[in-house]
């Protein structure tokens, strides 16, 4: 029988198991920490965290080294050693965090199949118990008192209710592990406790960020610090990690979910194969394979037309009906649907695709529409308040309403949709993206590019685009709703955390995603899958 979690690294079970292997590899977590009166593990040596931090503190070269390898020393009023509690794991907890939880791949889920609904269980309940302890015991590790933000704390202690859900529910069956209905109950509600996980974690930084403007000074930022304090870096690597593996914990619990409940179930077109299906004559006649959390016959072209209806909506609510067309080798969207041969197919995480198209796609449309504000002679903050009609004003708009009025009254044909539009004399040029036209070019690369007409950033900028700590948006969230990740109803810009996520998700299946720019003529994202 196959051993079902022979599709990562050896268990940490095994070694559990072996008395002199626990109880040495317990010795080397344990040495990191201490247990205080009320039996809760603390921090010390390289876990040191800093609860009070100043800008002295921050900047001060001599104490880094300290700060991520050994308890701090120096002046107490500056840097004071903090011991951070941490989750109360318990020692078998503290083992499986000693190493990071490896990433799936492609064919490591389409091979879950092979498996019964048991052997699944088996795996998920191992696996995501490991999972869930690396992320909460990791984020109480970050330097500078990171976790002591209310955000993070909540998300912390979401993590150890993970941990103590899977627990029970382990202590419940024993050896005998099998699915249940109380199984999906336990794993489908840890899947809704962290829909938005980060948000939260978004919120935690703008958190910290203003804890340390509020007690030291208003000028401190963790954008600018970051480049001289590489303790601040080490969050930025960290929250990386961190959501890589809260990736692997949520496919894991998607994908094996739905396996178990669609086992035996038709889930989708009878066509095998990697390329379309040949009784099709469009790919707008393809119907989805599902298996789990994948779609076998993942054609991107199809999952960016979702993501532009969303990104759309999103433009428009934010910008009072202002948004640009999209435009795909030349043509616009529906007419690209319409003509254009199908694309080769190809197993992939439709859901991950979609939220990097729709992150790249809010920031190319908010930035088309901005430019088209400004070149308009508009105020776009206000814009956003009052609508096109009254952000934009002055000469400059004055005349785009006249060429507008021009064309109709000559009888002139207006632009077509792949040139761009006039919107409100709001002339707003489309987002392009360029795909291969050849269907053999997907076997080979598999990249996609967007790229917008907006402003473009300066080389200062785009270097730190890619930060956590860096949001082009002027105007931050309240954070006082309570919405999923990427949820619709979000706003469009002001986090900071879309470009990051969609890395970390591209990089997931060892694909990447770079960005280059121009300023003053736009910017352009290239997608690798």
């Amino acid at each position: 029988m196959l051993n079902p979690t022979s599709f990562l690294h050896p268990t940490l079970e095994v070694a559990a198991g072996r008395a002199t292997s626990a109880a040495a590899a317990a010795s080397s977590i344990v040495g990191r920490s201490s247990i205080s009166s009320d039996g809760h593990h603390q921090a010390t040596g390289p876990y040191c965290v800093i609860s009070e931090p100043c800008v002295l503190g921050l900047i001060a070269k001599e104490a880094q080294s300290k700060l991520q390898y050994a308890p701090c020393e120096g002046r107490t009023q500056d840097l004071a050693v903090v011991k951070q509690p941490l989750v109360p794991l318990g020692t078998y907890g503290l083992l499986l965090c000693r190493a990071p939880l490896p990433r799936y791949t492609l064919d490591t889920l389409l091979a879950l199949q092979q498996f019964n609904k048991d052997e699944r269980t088996a795996h998920l309940l191992h696996n995501l118990k490991r999972g869930v302890a690396i992320c909460g015991y990791e984020l109480q590790c970050y330097p500078f008192g990171f976790a002591s933000q209310p955000s993070v704390k909540r998300v912390v202690d979401n993590y150890l209710q993970d941990f103590k859900d899977i627990n029970r529910l382990q202590a419940s069956m024993g050896d005998d592990i099998r699915w249940s209905p109380q199984v999906k109950a336990v794993m489908s509600g840890i899947f809704t406790r962290h829909k938005g996980t980060m948000i939260d974690i978004a919120r935690g930084v703008l958190e910290f960020q203003e804890t340390l403007r509020t007690q030291y000074d208003g000028r401190c930022t963790l954008l600018h610090t970051r480049e001289s304090v590489p303790a601040i870096t080490h969050i930025e690597r960290k929250l990386d990690d961190f959501f890589s593996t809260r990736i692997s914990c949520r496919l894991m619990i998607s994908h094996i979910l739905a396996l178990n409940e669609t086992e035996g179930k038709e889930t989708g077109s009878a066509h095998k194969g990697d390329g379309p299906n040949p009784s099709s004559m469009h790919m707008l006649d393809e119907k989805p394979r599902i298996v789990g959390a994948l779609t076998t016959n993942t054609m991107p072209v199809l999952v960016l037309q979702q993501a532009f209806e969303a990104a759309k909506y999103m433009c428009r609510r934010d910008y009072h009906g202002l948004a640009p067309d999209l435009v795909v080798n030349g043509m616009s969207l529906e007419e690209y649907l319409t003509v254009a041969p199908p694309q080769r197919s190809f197993a992939y995480v439709a859901q991950h695709l979609f939220y990097i198209f729709l992150e790249i796609l809010k920031n190319a449309m908010r930035a088309t529409v901005e430019k088209g504000l400004f070149d308009a002679g508009g105020d776009y903050d206000r814009c956003r308040e009052t609508g096109p009609a009254h952000g934009a004003c002055g000469v400059r708009r004055l005349l785009c309403v006249l060429v507008c009025d021009g064309f109709a009254c000559l009888g002139a044909k207006e632009p077509p949709p792949c040139q761009g539009v006039w919107n409100g004399g709001v002339w707003l040029p489309p987002v392009v993206v360029t795909l291969p036209d050849l269907s053999s070019m997907w076997d080979f690369e598999r990249t996609i590019k967007i790229a917008d007409k907006g402003y473009g950033m300066k080389r200062e900028i785009l270097k730190r685009a890619s930060s956590y700590f860096y949001s082009s948006a002027t105007h931050k969230p309240d954070g006082t709703q309570e919405l999923p990740d990427f949820d619709s109803r979000a706003p469009l810009a002001g986090f900071g955390f879309g470009l990051p996520i969609s890395k970390v998700m591209a990089r997931y299946f060892n694909g990447d995603l770079e960005v280059n720019s121009i300023p003053g003529a736009g910017t352009d994202v290239y997608i690798y899958l």
